[in-house]
């Protein structure tokens, strides 16, 4: 694999899952729901559809060698607004035990069905969606161990966790 994606998370759709249409959901209600179904210690994903009221993304703008650390790129992301938009959120979850694996609680993007609107959800509202919510018991984590810029990293572990913590509020 030839690439230059700092960090992704992917998966096969679990067999293990709640489905709920024609929902009101915000990060509010996700987080309801999650305590509800005692879901808290787990790793989740989402996938909703449907027109988004009120939502806020965030893009990265496509880096250049010498990248530059995590803090300065999430510093400088643009955010945009935008009302009824349709589309699809696609996010996971995992507890703040696994911070480190993952940034803690919820990570969701959305792209819009036309494919112009797109970014890392911030914010949203939306009266009603038609949700799936996949539960995992295993975690497969694989590291480029035959790239030497990422075996030689020294990473600040501290100032990494105060860019994360910083950029996903």
């Amino acid at each position: 694999m030839n690439t230059t994606t700092p960090f992704a998370s992917a998966h096969k759709a679990s067999t293990n899952n709640v489905k709920v249409n024609d929902t009101p959901l915000t990060f509010e209600l996700l987080e309801k729901l999650v305590n509800e179904q005692k879901l808290n210690n787990t790793f989740l994903s989402i996938k909703a559809h449907g027109t988004i009221k009120n939502l806020q993304v965030r893009v990265a703008p496509k880096q250049k060698k010498p990248y530059p650390d995590f803090g300065k790129v999430a510093a400088n992301q643009p955010v945009f607004n935008y009302e009824n938009v349709t589309g699809t959120l696609v996010g996971d979850f995992g507890n703040d035990l696994y911070t480190g694996v993952m940034a803690g609680g919820w990570h969701i993007h959305f792209i819009s069905d036309d494919r112009t609107v797109g970014g890392h959800v911030l914010s949203f509202d939306t009266d009603s969606v038609d949700l799936k919510i996949d539960i995992f018991d295993t975690l497969n984590l694989h590291l480029p161990t035959n790239n030497t810029d990422f075996t030689k990293h020294d990473v600040d572990f501290a100032g990494l966790h105060a860019a994360i913590s910083q950029a996903e509020k």
